[in-house]
Parts: C-alpha cells; structure tokens; sequence
C-alpha cells in the first residue's frame, strides 16, 4: 500500500508541476523551466514531460537543455517520432543553418518510425537538400548569360 501511494504521489505532484510550468510558459519562462524540471525530477522517466521540458527550453533558445532533454525523452520513448523530429530541429536551430549528421539522423528516424508524417519528410529532404549543396561550388558556377 505505501508503495502505490509513493508511486500515486509522485505522479500527482509531477502533474501539478507540469500543470503550473503550462501555465507560466508565456509569461515567466524562468518559473516555468523551474517547474517542468521538478515534474521531470519526479518522474524522470516519463518521456512526455522530458519532452515538454524539451519544448519549453527550445521556445526560451535553450538549446543546450532542450537537447538533452529531448535525448532523455528518446531513451525512454526511442519509438516517438515526434521526438526524433524535435531533437533534430533544437540541434539545427543550435548549430545553424547547415544540419549535423546527427540532426540527419534523427529526421531519418523521424520518418523511419511515421513515413506518412509530411512534416517529417520535408524536413528531411530539406537537411539532406542543404548538406548535398556545397556552398563552395554554389560560388565558383559561371553566371547565366544575358540574352
């Protein structure tokens, strides 16, 4: 019985957090990042508020925490697109314009787990699109001939 209610309580109260970093997600980010992280320290392994901190951190250009919190929603959930997806745009918003391999593999497990999903799909030709151009040979093409 004291099991049930630890188990019980702690998910309660991560539930209460979460509730509270919803609600302050607009208007005080720094009290939201605070109570998404103790609904994540009490369920550590419940990938959906992983992957809200994830949300939060990235909308406030918390990159770093974003991906790593992304990181630990996929550890506990590898099977959501979703996550995939969100991992891979926190790290090309972190590391610019050109996507890392990294970010490439995440949109190719993105699509791999949701094929139908279209904004996985466009996100990931447009990744594999920008790398396959190199920016040196965009240079050096002769320019088009006037007529």
């Amino acid at each position: 019985m004291g099991a049930v209610v630890w188990t019980e309580g702690r998910a309660l109260a991560a539930g209460f957090h979460y509730g509270r970093a919803f609600k302050l997600g607009r208007s005080n980010p720094l009290a939201a990042m605070d109570e998404i992280g103790r609904a994540v320290s009490l369920l550590p392994n419940n990938a959906f508020y992983q992957a809200a901190a994830g949300d939060l951190a990235s909308r406030w250009r918390r990159f770093d925490e974003g991906i790593k919190y992304y990181q630990a929603a996929i550890r506990n959930d590898p099977f959501r697109a979703a996550y995939h997806w969100h991992l891979a745009e926190v790290e090309i918003a972190a590391h610019g314009p050109r996507p890392s391999e990294k970010a490439i593999r995440e949109l190719r497990q993105a699509v791999a787990l949701n094929p139908t999903n279209k904004r996985y799909r466009q996100s990931l030709a447009e990744a594999e699109e920008s790398v396959r151009q190199s920016s040196s040979g965009l240079l050096q093409s002769s320019p088009a001939k006037e007529q």
